[in-house]
C-alpha cells in the first residue's frame, strides 16, 4: 500500500502541477486575447486616423491650394527662395502683409469719412468721392507729390478695366 499511496501522491503533484500549468497555459491565452482586442482596436483607430488626415489635407488643399508656394506673390515668392525660407512662412507673411494693407484702407476711409463730416460734406458723399478716386488712381491722374497711384504697371494692365467697370456699377448704385 505504501506504494499505492505513494503513486496517488506523485499523480496529486502531477495533477496539482498540470492545474497550476493550465492556469498559466490560460492566463497567456487571456493576455493574447486581450493583446489581439487591443491590435483591432489600435488598427480601427489607426485606419480612422488615415481617414481623417486624408480629409484634413482635401480641406487645406481646398482651402490654401495644392502648396504654399503655389499662393505666393511674386515679391514674396521671390523673398522665400532669395532667403530661403519655407513657402508656409512666406505665404504667412503675405496674409499679414494683407491684413495690414486691408486695415490700413479702412483706417483711411474712416479718416476720409471725418474729415468730410468736418468739411459738412455727407458721409455718403466722402464714399463716393472715394470711390471715383479709384477710377483716377487708375488712370494716374493725381498729385504726383503725394506719391499715392499704381506704380506697377501689371496691376492696372491686368485689373484695370476690370476694376473700372466694376467701380462705374458701384457708382451708380450710391
Amino acid at each position: 500500500m505504501s506504494n499505492e499511496i505513494i503513486l496517488n501522491s506523485r499523480i496529486n503533484g502531477l495533477l496539482q502541477v498540470n492545474t497550476a500549468l493550465q492556469n498559466r497555459i490560460n492566463g497567456y491565452i487571456s493576455q493574447v486575447s486581450n493583446a489581439q482586442q487591443q491590435i483591432s482596436s489600435l488598427t480601427t483607430e489607426n485606419n480612422r486616423l488615415r481617414q481623417e488626415n486624408e480629409s484634413l489635407k482635401k480641406d487645406l488643399e481646398r482651402l490654401v491650394g495644392p502648396d504654399y508656394k503655389s499662393k505666393l506673390s511674386k515679391p514674396f515668392l521671390d523673398y522665400a527662395e532669395r532667403n530661403q525660407i519655407n513657402y508656409k512662412e512666406a505665404y504667412e507673411k503675405q496674409q499679414e502683409e494683407i491684413a495690414d494693407w486691408m486695415v490700413s484702407q479702412k483706417a483711411f476711409k474712416e479718416l476720409a469719412i471725418e474729415f468730410g463730416l468736418e468739411k459738412g460734406i455727407p458721409f455718403q458723399e466722402t464714399i463716393k468721392m472715394g470711390v471715383e478716386k479709384k477710377i483716377d488712381v487708375l488712370e494716374d491722374k493725381n498729385n504726383p507729390s503725394h506719391n499715392t497711384n499704381i506704380d506697377d504697371n501689371r496691376i492696372k494692365s491686368k485689373y484695370g478695366e476690370k476694376f473700372k467697370k466694376e467701380i462705374k456699377e458701384k457708382l451708380k448704385k450710391i
